[in-house]
């Protein structure tokens, strides 16, 4: 008797949830009856990349405490944005760490690290920032696209490092982090 019922009961419940979505219509012949169609869709944030940064040596350049010096990148900033949306803006930004030898005995903070990215060309009409003096000890923003779909390159790059005084001599290195993010976040 227990199984009779649970089986009708499941039989009941499988009835109404295969036909509870639909809506029930009557139509004459020849009348016109309307339904809906929806759809959620959402943007594919892995659609908008980084896929290049430049890199700076300041190996073969004197280099005097407290003394500013100015070095060109070697290559661009390069991003692709396929988002496909209205709004095809972003902003690059980049964080430095501190300065430190391979086996990380010796290390120093700079004074003032700073980089400048000069434009840059998109196949659409585009709108670049211009930022000459970006704290990238701070994170600050490089790098902006306004209405930049598709790929764009940078201009010339360059950065500006200054050192404390009474630095031990010897072979120096810091990573520069890039991040990219929709939107334009002022520099």
């Amino acid at each position: 008797m227990t199984h009779r019922i649970l089986k009708t009961s499941i039989a009941a419940l499988f009835t109404v949830a295969l036909f509870a979505p639909a809506t029930l219509v009557f139509a004459a012949s020849g009348d016109q009856v309307d339904g809906t169609a929806t759809i959620s869709l959402t943007q594919d944030q892995t659609a908008l990349t980084l896929n290049a940064v430049p890199t700076f040596s300041f190996a073969d350049t004197p280099v005097t405490a407290s003394t500013p010096v100015t070095i060109a990148g070697v290559g661009a900033l390069n991003v692709t944005d396929a988002r496909g949306t209205s709004d095809s803006s972003w902003t690059v930004s980049a964080h430095s760490s501190i300065f430190s030898t391979s086996d990380a005995s010796l290390t120093f903070t700079p004074t003032a690290f700073t980089m400048g990215v000069n434009g840059g060309t998109c196949i659409a009409a585009s709108a670049f920032s211009n930022i000459t003096a970006a704290d990238i000890l701070n994170g600050d923003t490089i790098w902006t696209g306004t209405d930049a779909p598709g790929t764009s390159t940078s201009g010339a790059t360059t950065s500006s490092l200054t050192i404390p005084t009474l630095q031990t001599s010897g072979n120096y290195s810091s990573t520069i982090t890039y991040s990219i993010n929709a939107g334009i976040t002022a520099p």
